[in-house]
């Protein structure tokens, strides 16, 4: 088995029990699954979950066969864990994945996912160009995300990566999630 078909084997394990049992990041000597996955990789996990619980209306695909398109935003590192997920299956679609640091090149995005390390300016003019589109919008540890018009922030805690949804947001934006998801979350806002 190559390599690479073990990262992704590994990933579709951690895809599936990420919701359920979050990863601890920092690895001891027993923790072998955690050894072999960096952050980039987990939190791309993370992202592939959050987008299969995730559900757009209709209206806002082109095609009943269009791509699911993620955007990653800013960010140095994480290229290669991402570029792992693309073609992987969002319901009856598959994941398009593409990286910018430009605002205007959010058009059109269903996903966004917004690295640690993004300018505060740079993410004040992103979240605003998006504010009205039904676009699912993920922070990498980013205080005040969800205050800001994000919808899902994720952070570490003890040793874990953990997550909050800010709900009311995302039935302004009409997108909803799975109760599976909202479980395992923080949430933040609500009807």
């Amino acid at each position: 088995m190559t390599y690479l078909k073990y990262i992704l084997r590994t990933c579709r394990v951690v895809s599936c029990t990420a919701l359920i049992f979050p990863v601890p990041l920092i690895s001891g000597p027993k923790n072998t699954l955690a050894a072999t996955l960096d952050e980039p990789t987990v939190k791309a996990a993370f992202v592939l979950n959050f987008a299969r619980y995730t559900q757009w209306p209709e209206d806002r695909f082109e095609t009943a066969s269009a791509p699911c398109e993620l955007t990653v935003f800013g960010g140095e590192g994480v290229e290669e864990a991402f570029q792992r997920i693309e073609g992987k299956p969002i319901g009856t679609r598959r994941l398009k994945v593409r990286f910018t640091h430009d605002t205007a090149a959010l058009d059109g995005s269903h996903i966004i996912f917004f690295c640690n390390g993004t300018p505060p300016g740079e993410l004040a003019r992103a979240l605003e160009v998006v504010k009205e589109d039904t676009t699912l919008t993920i922070g990498d540890e980013m205080p005040r995300f969800l205050g800001n018009g994000g919808l899902i922030n994720m952070f570490k805690k003890n040793d874990r990566l953990r997550f909050e949804i800010n709900v009311e947001r995302a039935l302004q934006v009409r997108l909803k999630f799975r109760s599976r998801l909202l479980r395992h979350a923080i949430i933040v806002g609500g009807p």
